[in-house]
């Protein structure tokens, strides 16, 4: 077999040293100083022939089973004995899909102030951008008329919201998986008016309650007031009502007053008739109460006077 002298280079894009499954790789083998010829191109990894084609270009999804060392060589499509040597192996390292990370310097928005959230992907890959997610309808990505993106990775946000974000990069475009999200909650602080009130609430309170207990107290005093007044209202409305002719009776009705305030008892004067009077009659006088509430209203006095007209 004949091999000619032009050296093959091989070259791949994006040109990473870090690349991911599913992201696409293209692999180029080119022969220096032949390029009117037309070629046929064998590649191989670690050893072993795994791909053949009329193209200079090999495009294909990476997968971590296509890590490794990667040559080319080339044959006259006219001349199948006549090929170049193997060119200088280049390296693929491919990881499985990643995953964003996001960050924030504090969970908690301060009044009047903001967050900032950094998105970021392994630090052995480059060539990220980042987009950004909240909690809302829509699950489009933020936009700059939407968000305050300091730097490319970076966010400052203002609201209470759950957030996220992910990478992506080459063309077509190539995302990560998304981060977890990020719960910012705003910092709730009293405000100074606020706070002064608890102050003025414990002065406040206990005088309410001493102004309350004086009233009760006035009130309870007005009602036994009016009470006993309604009591001597009627005790005079009693003694009005008791005949005027019993002379006798008049002069013994202090002995009896004090019956309104006793217990349940009967009382009994037996006086001696005057000297000069006829016959061996007796004044009697009886008294009996009952104990009610109202002891004005249940009293009941009897004159027994046996023996004696009116005119005594």
């Amino acid at each position: 077999m004949e091999t000619v002298s032009n050296k093959v280079v091989v070259t791949r894009r994006p040109n990473r040293p870090q690349m991911f499954s599913d992201e696409m790789i293209t692999l180029t083998c080119e022969v220096q100083g032949g390029e009117t010829t037309e070629w046929t191109y064998e590649w191989k990894r670690d050893g072993s022939i795994i791909h053949r084609t009329n193209s200079k270009d090999w495009s294909f999804r990476g997968s971590k089973s296509s890590s490794g060392d990667y040559m080319c060589q080339c044959r006259r499509r006219d001349d199948a004995y006549s090929s170049t040597k193997w060119s200088e192996a280049i390296r693929l390292s491919v990881s499985g899909k990643p995953k964003a990370r996001l960050n924030s310097n504090s969970r908690e928005i301060p009044a009047g102030g903001s967050v900032t959230l950094t998105c970021t992907v392994t630090s052995s890959s480059s060539g990220w951008k980042y987009f950004w997610y909240k909690e809302r309808d829509s699950s489009e990505p933020l936009t700059g008329e939407e968000a305050d993106f300091p730097s490319n990775g970076q966010m400052n946000v203002s609201e209470e919201r759950l957030y996220w974000c992910r990478g992506g990069r080459g063309e077509p475009a190539y995302y990560t998986d998304y981060s977890d999200r990020i719960s910012i909650t705003k910092n709730v602080t009293v405000s100074s008016s606020a706070s002064s009130s608890f102050p003025a609430m414990f002065v406040v309170g206990p005088f309410v309650g001493i102004v309350l207990i004086i009233l009760l107290l006035l009130l309870w005093r007005y009602r036994l007031s009016k009470d006993f007044s309604c009591l001597r209202s009627l005790q005079s409305d009693n003694s009005s009502q008791r005949p005027a002719t019993d002379h006798g009776a008049n002069e013994t009705e202090n002995h009896y007053r004090s019956l309104l305030h006793a217990t349940t008892s009967i009382y009994h004067i037996i006086r001696p008739r005057p000297r000069g009077a006829a016959g061996n009659d007796e004044v009697v006088k009886y008294a009996k109460r009952r104990e009610r509430p109202h002891p004005e209203k249940s009293c009941l006095y009897v004159n027994v006077m046996p023996g004696i007209n009116s005119s005594t």
